[in-house]
């Protein structure tokens, strides 16, 4: 096989199932991430600032905003890839720009889809537009993983 198979569409129902994904996550959740944009190959993701992400000098926590680029990076990818193909992030790259207490947004854009291995270059600026950070995240296609209890919204029975 040359590559995955096929996305869904994003349609409205697709793009709810994301929504509704991202709020089963929990780091997602309990930093109050919230999808802004999906579309093919792209996720706009935003992450706003209160004590649970602040780290030293009343900024963000650095994990925190790594947490952000990796989860839009992944939602990114998903965009393009059906459920039944799972897949778990190898490597994330971040450089960190300057520091900030601002609402952050990221923009992840899928620069490859490969058969095993992907990869999404995200960039999380300020919501006024001031670069913040620049990140690389790769994907591995993790085969072994069960699909066969996804239901057709996306969603697993718990273990």
């Amino acid at each position: 096989m040359d590559g995955p198979p096929p996305p869904p569409p994003l349609d409205d129902a697709r793009l709810g199932q994301l929504r509704a994904r991202l709020a089963r996550i929990g780091m997602a959740s309990a930093l109050g991430m919230r999808i802004l944009q999906l579309r093919p190959g792209e996720a706009v993701l935003e992450l706003p600032f209160d004590p649970r992400v602040e780290g030293a000098f009343g900024s963000y926590h650095g994990g925190a905003v790594a947490a952000l680029a990796d989860t839009c990076a992944a939602f990114a990818l998903r965009t393009m890839l059906p459920d039944s193909v799972r897949f778990a992030t190898t490597n994330l790259d971040i450089q960190y720009l300057r520091r900030t207490a601002a609402p952050l947004r990221a923009h992840g854009v899928v620069r490859k889809v490969g058969a095993r291995q992907s990869l999404v270059a995200v960039e999380v600026r300020e919501a006024a537009g001031e670069l913040v950070a620049l990140c690389s995240v790769s994907f591995l296609d993790v085969p072994w993983a069960r699909t066969d209890q996804i239901s057709e919204d996306g969603t697993e029975p718990p273990s």
